[in-house]
């Protein structure tokens, strides 16, 4: 389902070359799979955030593409688990920022 990672260097023992820090984001199809008259892939959007000491990887449903009788629609899937959190990362920061200025213009 994800491209094959090249391995090099090292003693040819699966060592992997290290990789240069950085922000990978693409998106990952499935397999199509039959279903009745329609054919039906999954994707999922893959997200990388590599560090020198380590990477934190997020893979999380996209869409799902339908294909029916020469046509196609693609059909997006809402995570309403991650924007919840966003949402209360949100007010969280806000009242962090009004705490912040509270004690702030105390003194």
């Amino acid at each position: 389902m994800m491209e094959s990672e090249t391995f090099g260097g090292g003693d040819r023992r699966g060592e992997r070359e290290p990789r240069r820090p950085g922000i990978t984001v693409r998106d990952v199809h499935g397999p199509p799979t039959r279903i009745g008259d329609a054919e039906v892939e999954t994707v999922a959007r893959f997200g990388a955030l590599r560090l020198p000491f380590g990477a934190y990887v997020v893979i999380k449903p996209h869409a799902v593409i339908v294909r029916r009788g020469g046509s196609e629609e693609r059909v997006p899937i809402y995570d309403v688990t991650w924007m919840a959190f966003l949402a209360l990362l949100a007010l969280a920061v806000v009242f962090w920022m009004a705490r912040w200025t509270a004690a702030r213009n105390r003194g």
